[in-house]
């Protein structure tokens, strides 16, 4: 097997480097006691959190309805609950305000090993593999995120690099299909993680990447047999991993007082707005969140979460980008209509 498929000292030489990097922006939670703030954590989710933690040590069973919340609600059925995320089990043996830091930091862990192990199989050396994990871990919108205490994001977000390096998998891998039912199967694990709309991208992102990845030298009609074939396997696998969840929780949605007073105002008040745009450039264009002097209220592009803003030094290294055209004739498209999906 290439170096590339075949983990050496050299890849995990770097891979350390990416865990001690971890272990240090975690140091006060792993080695002081310290507790990771987040807002949202602390207004909604620990109260959950702690209702569970209750729950399975004081009646050993997983609880259908929370009812200390107005006159009682669903619980299993929230998705927010995710009850069957693998990750989550941190929250079943200690108390949540300690099990936050720890949870993140997991998923830190392995978010960077996830891009090094993609990066690496897009043929990106080493140290490009590197950065790119430090960028993926690091960058502006997973740590507002984290201030911001909306773990089911970063929950959901981790996955991506692993989705869709088994799909990259698909036609070098003598069990195509085997790879593609494993990169459906973490697209399940990532839909317990409690965000259906960025698994929904996901599932968008997936399919451009199968239909792309199969347009390369094959006849029309197995192009659409294989294409096809790949998107159902993958769409069916994870729907099936989160069924558990995914059925009570729609029945949940179509009976609560919200699922008929949508309009398309309503559902597109999120939606990025083409003036929103120039964030790429001038970040603080609309004001700082954190100083508090923005000047547009009410439009979800003002917070820091959904600013666009990279930064001028990745801009400039995309001019070093060495040319593979057999990789990149695939690769450009799909990067550039993926960023297009993030921010609509």
């Amino acid at each position: 097997m290439s170096p590339e498929k075949t983990p050496n000292r050299k890849d995990l030489f770097f891979t350390s480097g990416l865990v001690l990097i971890c272990f240090f922006i975690f140091r006060d939670i792993l080695f002081n006691g310290r507790l990771l703030f987040g807002s949202d954590f602390i207004a909604f989710y620990l109260g959950m959190k702690q209702f569970l933690y209750d729950q399975i040590h004081v009646n050993h069973s997983i609880p259908y309805w929370n009812p200390y919340i107005f006159g009682g609600m669903p619980f299993w059925a929230h998705l927010e609950s995710t009850i069957f995320y693998p990750l989550n089990f941190l929250f079943l043996v200690m108390p949540p305000e300690k099990a936050f830091g720890y949870t993140m930091f997991i998923h830190f862990l392995l978010g960077s090993a996830f891009m090094f192990l993609l990066s690496r199989s897009f043929k990106i050396n080493r140290f490009g593999s590197f950065m790119a994990s430090l960028v993926f871990i690091l960058n502006g919108f997973i740590v507002a995120t984290i201030f911001d205490g909306q773990m089911f994001r970063i929950q959901t977000y981790i996955w991506i690099p692993l989705i869709i390096y088994f799909l990259n998998h698909t036609q070098e891998s003598e069990t195509p299909f085997f790879s593609i039912a494993l990169a459906g199967f973490f697209w399940g694990i990532q839909l317990l993680a409690g965000s259906l709309q960025d698994g929904f991208y996901t599932l968008l992102i997936a399919i451009l990447f199968i239909t792309l990845k199969n347009y390369h030298g094959v006849t029309k009609k197995r192009f659409i047999y294989r294409t096809v074939g790949c998107i159902l396997l993958f769409s069916f696998t994870g729907l099936g991993i989160a069924a558990i969840q995914l059925i009570p929780s729609y029945e949940f949605i179509v009976r609560s007082a919200r699922a008929g007073s949508f309009d398309y105002e309503l559902v597109t008040m999120g939606s990025y707005p083409l003036e929103g745009i120039i964030t790429l450039f001038m970040p603080h264009f609309f004001g700082s969140y954190i100083e508090g002097n923005y000047w547009v209220s009410g439009i979800p592009w003002s917070l820091p979460l959904y600013n666009l803003y990279i930064g001028i030094l990745p801009l400039i290294l995309i001019v070093f980008i060495s040319y593979r055209p057999y990789e990149e004739e695939r690769l450009l498209p799909f990067a550039l209509i993926t960023t297009s999906i993030w921010i609509d």
